[in-house]
């Protein structure tokens, strides 16, 4: 039993490696009595459930004693990046390369929470909980916890919500990608509320889809979501996109598709292969 245990936990270990070009735990496996206990830390919960759900389904029951790091106050502190926009990527990596980039941070005053180093990388927990790497020289150290507050939610009117979508559209896409050198259709949405509503969505298509709550009947500025195949590859993908004028069934987004920022209808939406989830609502207020 314990040596399937440890072959399914260094497994694991490995295809934590060949993913984000480091493991991102540190794990040690032991026998006290008839249990396994497996102690250490781990970045995340997610990474926990899989090995757990891995485990049970080869009929292996141990016991927990880990720390999650991304749930702690962080042993390595907290920094601020020196310049913005800086790239953050889902894997430590000796040359940059487009295809890992993960997110940017585009405020340089936001704390960044620094959860593990490996070799010339720290990885890090940003404000909308989004994970990833950033170069250690492009960070600067805080000393002690910081003390930053986001900014109040405010409400939007209408023309300047609509005047700032415009301002998006034809940017290219970039997967990744937050500022007007190239978005993608999550960070082009949670561009569009933090700077009109001070709200922070979570980063990713289907993150902003679990918050916020479901409405059948949409209005302007109500986020719409997908699903996309992709013949090529047989991947599906989701994807996000804002309501700009609910009586058209009119929507703004990134699309990776035709590669840039624009304005489809619904109905022309569903034609280019986009399968319809449903609308969420975030409670913002737009007079």
């Amino acid at each position: 039993m314990m040596n399937q245990v440890k072959n399914i936990v260094n497994g694991f270990v490995k295809e934590l490696q060949r993913k984000y070009g480091v493991a991102t735990c540190e794990l040690n496996i032991t026998e006290e009595g008839s249990r396994i206990v497996i102690g250490g830390v781990m970045l995340t919960d997610k990474q926990k459930a899989i090995l757990d759900r891995r485990l049970q389904q080869a009929g292996e029951r141990v016991e927990w004693r880990i720390v999650i790091l991304a749930d702690q106050e962080p042993a390595l502190g907290w920094a601020h990046v020196d310049k913005i926009p800086t790239n953050v990527w889902s894997r430590t990596l000796l040359q940059d390369h487009i295809s890992w980039l993960s997110t940017q941070v585009i405020i340089k005053e936001e704390p960044i929470k620094l959860l593990w180093q490996a070799k010339d990388f720290y990885c890090v927990q940003l404000v909308d909980a989004t994970i990833g790497w950033i170069r250690a020289i492009e960070l600067t150290r805080l000393a002690g916890a910081p003390s930053w507050i986001p900014p109040e939610q405010k409400a939007s009117n209408r023309p300047e919500l609509l005047a700032y979508i415009d301002r998006w559209l034809d940017v290219p896409y970039l997967r990744g990608g937050l500022t007007y050198q190239g978005v993608d259709c999550s960070g082009l949405t949670q561009n569009i509320y933090r700077h009109c509503f001070h709200y922070l969505l979570p980063r990713h298509s289907m993150d902003q889809l679990k918050v916020g709550h479901t409405v059948t009947e949409p209005k302007i500025g109500d986020l719409v979501f997908f699903e996309h195949h992709h013949e090529k590859t047989h991947h599906t993908t989701g994807h996000v996109g804002i309501v700009i004028n609910a009586e058209a069934k009119l929507v703004a987004h990134a699309n990776l598709t035709n590669g840039k920022v624009m304005q489809n209808m619904m109905s022309e939406m569903l034609a280019m292969g986009y399968e319809f989830l449903g609308y969420r609502n975030y409670d913002v207020e737009i007079f």
